[in-house]
């Protein structure tokens, strides 16, 4: 290779490229630019230039090692195919399994993923600057402690941490095995703005619209991607550095790990639908199918958005007989074996009305209307004291999943998820991921969010899973406040949710209309 192109840094990038500190952190929103300011500073260093022209601390150029540490392969992926591939040589790459290397004479690109800490320690001595990218968004305190110190200590090597920031937790557990909330990216960030952390640290924050390369058009797309006033619009995009009890309520939720693409529902296992209706905000409906482990969400509609006003506001009977028809075309093309048996639905349902029948009784015409004896049953899903926790508990089991190192350093997965959920279901995936923390009651959602997806899919994974919801599974670490949840709600709950379940049962038994 005779020749290496290298972008021009711009200007917000050029200040962090001279300033002189060894440790640098960049809270950078997306479109910033973050990968092409670690690039440059791993192939020509970063810092003050000396007398010969050079980087105070050393890069490729100058025949230093740099070792890149990216959230996943994925990423990493992208980064060696948009970045690495289009600049080098085939002759300056290295590139197997698990290792990725570009070298520069005698300096050289070591690029890993944090998927796989041991074959970071493998990656040798000599290292003079080690780069960790997305750094918010994976277990950075563990590999510093326990990989990435060491390896910087024969050169005394530089440190860059750059991402959006993260107020939930990045997977790091304490002592006593609880999730650590928010991410070490933002408790960093936060030590550096107050003094707390040491002179060596220099912090930058910015966003796209430091970006001249970004219009004022471009600028509007990007916000349209998000909620008005989300949590991802203000970390992702403003790169807020929002406080821990503002966190996802579900930071566990991985599109690589909980999505799965499954084409038909089919067999003897159970399907079933779920709703929460929408009176001033997004309504849902939703199906899912019970699978041997837990449960697929499959299908879903989100209707009466806040800007639907009539004639575009659909009733509930009209919302049924669409419904039923969309229903009736995936059993006829046989991607379904069958309708929905049960639509589990907000107790509440069946006390508000419009015009002079509840929603449930109008969604009960609607449904019997198209589908005749395939009508689904409609089943309220009781509500009562610690009934909000007992969801949000059991959508943590439901999602939960355990991953292990095995010895060849490949990630496997031991103990997977009983909950996965269809691509095509973008909208409960948005909302229920964006989801924060109720920061009254932190063991509860944040009930002014976006959360009909959330209720509609958990009233009816509450019907089908009753007992999981007595399992503790690992939520975000924060102050627990089990006093509202006694032994005796909890029972009680426990025993209205089989009592409507056996209630099922006995309709099956005598031939009720939406069972076969």
């Amino acid at each position: 290779m005779s020749e290496l192109i290298l972008p021009k840094p711009l200007p917000y990038q050029q200040e962090f490229s001279d300033h002189p500190a060894q440790r640098k952190q960049a809270n950078w929103g997306r479109r910033t630019g973050k990968t092409r300011e670690l690039l440059l500073a791993s192939c020509v260093g970063h810092g003050p230039l000396n007398s010969s022209g050079e980087r105070l601390h050393r890069g490729m150029a100058q025949g230093g090692t740099v070792v890149w540490v990216s959230l996943d392969y994925k990423q990493l992926k992208a980064i060696w195919s948009e970045e690495i591939e289009p600049r080098w040589g085939a002759a300056s790459l290295y590139k197997n399994k698990s290792d990725w290397e570009a070298h520069i004479g005698k300096g050289r690109l070591i690029m890993r993923s944090a998927e796989n800490p041991r074959n970071i320690r493998g990656a040798g001595k000599g290292v003079t600057g080690v780069v960790l990218d997305e750094a918010a968004h994976w277990d950075v305190q563990n590999a510093l402690e326990d990989i990435i110190n060491p390896i910087m200590l024969d050169e005394d090597a530089w440190l860059i941490v750059a991402s959006t920031p993260n107020a939930a937790s990045d997977g790091h557990r304490d002592e006593d095995d609880t999730r650590v909330t928010p991410s070490w990216f933002n408790r960093n960030a936060s030590k550096i703005l107050s003094g707390e952390a040491s002179d060596e640290w220099y912090y930058s924050h910015a966003d796209a619209r430091l970006n001249p390369k970004i219009t004022k058009r471009a600028w509007d797309r990007l916000i349209a991607e998000y909620p008005e006033g989300s949590l991802k619009l203000r970390q992702e995009v403003f790169a807020e550095l929002l406080v821990g009890g503002s966190g996802f309520a579900f930071p566990e939720m991985a599109k690589h790990i909980h999505q799965r693409r499954q084409n038909k529902l089919t067999g003897r296992e159970e399907i079933v639908a779920g709703i929460d209706w929408g009176y001033a905000k997004h309504g849902w409906i939703g199906v899912a199918q019970r699978t041997a482990r837990g449960a697929y969400l499959a299908w879903e509609r989100p209707f009466n958005g806040p800007t639907d006003a009539p004639p575009n506001r659909k009733t509930p009977l009209k919302l049924a007989q669409e419904v039923s028809r969309e229903w009736q075309r995936r059993v006829h093309e046989q991607t379904w074996v069958r309708h929905p048996t049960v639509l589990y639905t907000d107790s509440q349902m069946d006390a508000v009305t419009d015009g002079n029948q509840t929603v449930n009784e109008q969604l009960r015409e609607g449904f019997e209307s198209v589908l005749g004896r395939n009508a689904p049953l409609i089943v309220p899903v009781p509500k009562g004291p610690g009934s909000r926790v007992a969801r949000k508990m059991l959508l943590h089991t439901m999602l939960d999943y355990t991953q292990i190192v095995a010895e060849n350093g490949e990630l496997v997965m031991v103990d997977p998820p009983r909950l996965y959920a269809s691509p095509s279901c973008t909208y409960w995936w948005h909302s229920v991921s964006g989801l924060v923390i109720n920061e009254k009651d932190p063991e509860d959602v944040d009930t002014e969010g976006e959360d009909h997806g959330y209720d509609g899919s958990t009233y009816m994974l509450m019907a089908m899973f009753p007992d999981l919801s007595k399992i503790r599974a690992h939520a975000p670490s924060l102050p627990k406040q089990t006093d509202r949840l006694s032994a005796r709600e909890d029972r009680e709950y426990a025993k209205a949710i089989k009592t409507e379940m056996a209630r099922i049962r006995a309709g099956r038994k005598r031939g009720g209309r939406s069972y076969e």
